[in-house]
This record gives structure tokens, sequence and C-alpha cells, in this order.
């Protein structure tokens, strides 16, 4: 029996592969299901049918995470928390970059896989240390000009100026130098890095319900001998390695790969001494270690710790130094995700456990459909071997062929059992017991076609598919939640330890620098998006369209719905539609482009209204010339009346003196008179 370390890692190997047993058949049944393998309970001269119960599920969900988690939206935030905004944008940017290097869309779509296939999906979270020489070529530069290009290759390791030639050049004062020739700079290439574990090759603690509250988890690793040696562990301890067997489930690998049969175990025939794949193991366990565990490796205490160990050939692994891989860590950044999970269990379930009865019985039912319809187009009869003149007519059975007899009767049909009415109903049955135990209808699905020959209205489509998806999308949910949420932190966490680069990039339509070491805010809060999947985004945007109609129209809060307000509005409404930049079509108010359409609006205004005001004045203007006119008119109207009253007032004194006069003569004259 193995003693020391190694001894106390291999027996938690075995408790783990004890307890998942029965848990590897199951997953070897499922991968088997999923390839439409032979069920096993087939019979010579029947129809060999597999339905694609499994299959159909499993790809219907991967599609809906696939639209939820690999669009443009942001379905996880980091928040401002303690922090700032720009710091929240900034760790957003990283974690996209950490994703974009590990290739987030072939590792999702590997991890769904892995969940909705074989139980879950586990992603080892690590810092991998690496470093990268670039080339530099110079032709009569500068000093400064080399140093300025060899630092701006960012965080320098080592410069190896061998093959520069140096040539003084004259100058006051200090010499100066030219140079010409290659600098070979070694910069740290050192990242975070996202490993996807095959399930069958996962090892953690049975009694833990989460791996953050498991005492070891550990993953074997088939590795070729020569990235052993690259990454700096001691040549002559790898070249003693083997294949290890003992404990590698190679069922599982044979049923997922049963699809092609691509499996060999004579792979490694005609590969050279580096390309052999040999097996390694890493743990992640927690450990009290003293001086004498591991020659080589002094622990900073006695006390319980938490330790990555790596070995294999019953002895732990060594770097070129003789310095053995035991290294300290400050978490466990093991992160998985069951699909059904089971509380206070290990493993959950999941869409392939809950489909291979239902893909079992709908390939008997219909198999039997099948063999039925091949019996009555190839119908058996009852011959009287004597009274046939060539039995190879009834044998080969051809289409419009003529049997020839001895004697009429010789030859008859045997009466064929009827299909058995309850056989569709069966299916039916069955078809809709698969729907509810995978929670993805055949609506959801888009293969079922009879709500557009019934004429539904779109908005019922679009209910009912809504509905079909529920659990799917609560599922979606779930994933976010507790995967992709503490999976992002854990990235944050790792690099804010060890990330020393400097960088910048885009977010939200502007650019964010992205320094992990000046980073204040530890406690990484982030936001789940409220509409999560593509239809809850959809009819998110209808509802918030909805409510800014009804604020445009509500002249009581103008005030309280301003540019800002309105902005915000449009870009919430874009990213639930999908578009990640609102900014080529709507300018933030932030912006200087925005801030100078104001000031040129404003300007507008300005001079629009000084023209009002003047033409205000001038109409003012008119109006009291008009006034003017009008009462000079009336003055002088008065005036002329004034006059013409004078005359007929002059008129009448004078007919009156006239008439006085006239009286008078005659009076004194005794006669009639008439003046003038």
């Amino acid at each position: 029996m193995k003693k020391g370390l190694v001894g106390k890692l291999e027996e938690m190997l075995r408790d783990s592969d004890v307890a998942t047993s029965d848990v590897g058949e199951q997953r070897e049944r499922n991968h088997r299901y999923y390839a439409l393998e032979p069920l096993g309970n087939e019979q010579k001269g029947r129809s060999h049918y597999i339905d694609p119960a499994v299959l159909s599920s499993v790809e219907s969900k991967k599609a809906l995470f696939s639209e939820t988690f690999l669009s443009s939206r942001e379905v996880v935030e980091f928040s401002p928390g303690r922090g700032t905004q720009d710091e929240a944008d900034a760790k957003g940017a990283y974690v996209k970059k950490v994703f974009k290097d590990n290739q987030y869309e072939r590792l999702f779509r590997d991890a769904w896989h892995d969940a909705f296939v074989a139980k879950r999906c586990t992603v080892w979270l690590s810092w991998e240390r690496d470093t990268e020489v670039v080339e530099l070529q110079f032709t009569g530069a500068l000093s400064e000009v080399v140093n300025q290009q060899v630092q701006m290759q960012g965080n320098v390791v080592n410069v190896d100026t061998s093959e520069l030639e140096s040539f003084p050049i004259p100058s006051i004062g200090q010499p100066q130098f030219v140079h010409s020739g290659v600098v070979r700079v070694e910069i740290d290439a050192s990242k975070v890095k996202l490993d996807l574990i095959a399930p069958e090759k996962v090892y953690r603690d049975p009694n833990a319900d989460y791996t953050d509250t498991s005492l070891w988890n550990i993953q074997e690793i088939e590795v070729s001998k020569g990235m052993l040696i690259d990454a700096g562990y001691d040549p002559d301890q790898v070249n003693k390695l083997t294949h290890d067997y003992t404990y590698s489930s190679r069922e599982e690998d044979y049923a997922r790969k049963a699809h092609d049969q691509s499996y060999t175990s004579d792979y490694q025939k005609g590969a050279t001494n580096e390309q052999t794949i040999v097996t390694t193991y890493k743990a992640r366990v927690w450990l009290a270690l003293d001086e004498d565990s591991v020659d080589g490796f002094t622990p900073k205490t006695s006390d319980l710790r938490l330790y990555e160990v790596c070995w294999g050939g019953n002895e732990i692994l060594r770097y070129e130094d003789g310095t053995p891989h035991i290294e300290e860590i400050d978490a466990m950044d093991v992160y998985e995700w069951s699909e059904m999970k089971i509380a206070h269990a290990e493993n959950g379930l999941c869409t392939a456990d809950v489909e291979a009865a239902s893909q079992k019985n709908l390939s008997l039912l219909k198999r039997g459909i099948i063999d039925n319809m091949h019996m009555v187009n190839n119908t058996r009869y009852e011959a009287v071997h004597d009274r046939l003149l060539n039995p190879r007519d009834l044998l080969d059975n051809v289409i419009g062929g003529v049997v020839f007899s001895e004697a009429i009767g010789s030859v008859a049909t045997l009466a064929q059992p009827p299909l058995s009415p309850l056989t569709l109903p069966a299916i039916e049955m069955i078809s809709r017991d698969s729907e509810e135990r995978s929670g993805v209808s055949s609506l959801a699905k888009g293969m079922n076609s009879d709500v557009i020959k019934n004429q539904n209205a779109d908005s019922m489509v679009e209910r009912l598919t809504n509905a079909g998806t529920r659990r799917v999308m609560a599922a979606a949910r779930d994933f976010a939640k507790t995967f992709l949420v503490p999976l992002m932190q854990g990235i944050v966490t790792l690099g804010m330890k060890h990330d020393q680069t400097q960088d910048q990039m885009e977010s939200g339509g502007r650019i964010v620098p992205i320094i992990p070491q000046q980073w204040q805010d530890d406690i990484h809060d982030m936001d789940i998006a409220v509409a999560l999947t593509p239809d809850e985004a959809q009819s998110m945007a209808q509802k918030m369209i909805l409510m800014h109609n009804l604020k445009s129209q509500d002249p009581a809060i103008g005030a309280m719905y301003g540019p800002e307000q309105r902005h915000a509005f449009y870009d919430s409404v874009y990213e639930l539609m999908g578009v990640k930049d609102s900014t080529p079509y709507l300018l933030p108010p932030e912006s200087p482009e925005y801030q100078q359409a104001m000031q040129q609006n404003a300007q507008q205004a300005q001079q629009a209204q000084m023209m009002a005001q003047q033409q205000q004045q001038f109409q003012m203007m008119m109006m009291q010339r008009e006034q003017q006119r009008r009462d000079d008119e009336l003055a002088n109207k008065i005036l002329d009346t004034t006059h013409d009253n004078e005359l007929d007032d002059e008129k009448f004194q004078w007919d009156r003196y006239t008439d006085q006069a006239e009286i008078q003569i005659e009076r004194s004259q005794d006669r009639q008179a008439s003046i003038g």
C-alpha cells in the first residue's frame, strides 16, 4: 500500500471512484443514447429504429443557451458596489478578454453538452505562468529608441542583446551610440486559464454538495511527455511516467466516441517519446503538512491549509530545480454546474437521464409500427411443400411475381395481426411525457406545425412558445447565477492577485483602462439581467417602449424625463434587442459630439429667439405706426369737422345778420328788401 502524501491522495481517488461507479454507467448510457447507438434489445430481422428523444431535447436546450449567453447582450454584469462604475466596467471588459483568450464559445458549447448529457460540467480556474520571446530588429537606432521599443513590449522579464552591435557616434557630453541587429525580449505571457474537465476525469469529495465546500477536488490529466517537459518538470522524472488505467473510465470514453468508433487503444503506436501520452493527477485539497511530508517542501504552518499538488507514477512531480509541485493556494477555484441539482447530493440529473426511458419506449413502439407495416407488405404464406413447383418463388417474394403450384389452394396467405389501435395514442402519451420530463415542448423546439395550421394569432404562438421553454429559462438563470457569476468573480480575483498587465478595451462604446493591480473593490458585486433569455428580452423591450409612450404623453413628468433618462432608456432597449453598442445610433449625453450639438442647438435657439424678438418688435412698431396713422386720420377728420362747423356757424351768423338787416330796411322804407 502506498504511503505518505501520494498514498493519502490515492485514497481520496478511490473513495470518489467507488462512490461514482453507478454514475459512470449512467453517463455511458447517456452518451450512447445521444449518439443514437443501438439500445441492446434489437432482434434479427426486425426494425432497429432509434427515437432521437435525448438528442432532440439536448440540442434544443443548447440552442436556447447559445442564444442567451453567446449573443451580444450583457446577461451578467459587474455593479459598482463599493467601487466606481469605471472599475465595474473595467472588470467586465477584463473578463471578456479572459473568455476570448480561452475560446469561450467552444468552452461553453462543450460545457453545456457535459451538463445535459453527462450530468455536470466542471471548470478549473488557474493562473498559467508562461513567457514569450519577441524579436526586435534595429538598424542604426539610438539607445533611447531601443530602450523605448523594449519597454513597449509590456512586462519584460529578460532582454538578450548578444546579437546587437553598437557603434559610437560623435557627440558633446556623454557618448552616444547607434545599434543594429536583433534584440530578443522575453516578456511575461502569464494569463488566466479555464480548463473544462471531462466528467469521468473529475474526482471530488462525495460527501460535499458543492465543489467549494469539498475537502478535495482532483482531476486526471492525460498529457504528452513533451508538454510536461515544456511546463518545466524534470525530464528524467517525466520519462518514467506511464499511462495509468487504475481509475480511468474507458467505457465512458468509448460511449462518447461510439458514433464513429474513433477510439482505439493503439493510438500511441508510432509516437515519439515526446508524443507519448502519460497520466498525471492534479489535486486541490485541504491538508495539514509538516516538514517531513515531502522532501524539498517546507510548509509555512502545520495547520490545515489549501494546497495544489501534482503527482504521477506514485510520486510528487518535481520541476527541473528539484522543487516539488506543491503550492499553497487561496481558493479552490473549481466551478461546476448541474442542470437538475438535487439538494444535499454530489450528482444531480440531466436531460439525458430523464429522457432515456422515453427514447427506449418510443423506439420500441415505433419499431412495432415499422415491423407491422413491413409484415403487411411482405405477407407470410402457408404452402404445401410437395405442391410447389419452385419454393424459391415464395422465398424471394418478388413484387408482381407468379407462384406455380400443382393444385389450387396449395398456397395461402397467413392472417396478419392488425396494428393495435392504442399504438399511436401510446406514442402521443410518451411524447407528452417526454416534454414534461425535459421541460422543452415540441412547440418550443419549432417542430409543431399544428399552431400554424389552426391559424392561431402570432401573439398566441409566442406565448405558447415562451411557456414551453419556461423550465429551460429557469435552468439558464440558474446557470448564470450559480456558475457564471462565481466563475467571473474568480477570474477577477485571480487577475487582481497575479496580473501585472496594463491594457485598454472598449466597453459600452468607450475605451476603458484595465489595470487589475489598481482595483480596490474586492467584493465583485454582480447583477443578472432581468430579461435573461432572448424571449424575455423581447418581451421586456416591448414593455419598456409602452412605458416610454406613457411617460412621453404625461406633461407632469416632462422635467423628470430628460435627455439623460431618455438615453438610458434607448440604450437599454438597444441592448435588449441584441445591439451591444448603441453609440453609432445614439450619442451619449456626456460625449463631446452631443455637447457640441447641444451648444449648436442652443445657439440656434438663441438666434431664433432673437429673430422672434426682432420680428415682434417690428410688428409692434408697425402696429404703433398704424395706430399713429389712424390717430392722425382721426385728428384730421376732427379738424375738418371743426372747420366745417365754424363755417356753418359763420354762415349762420351772416344769415342771421342779413335777415335782421333786411327786416330793419323793410321797416324803415316800408318795402321788401334783400341784401346781396
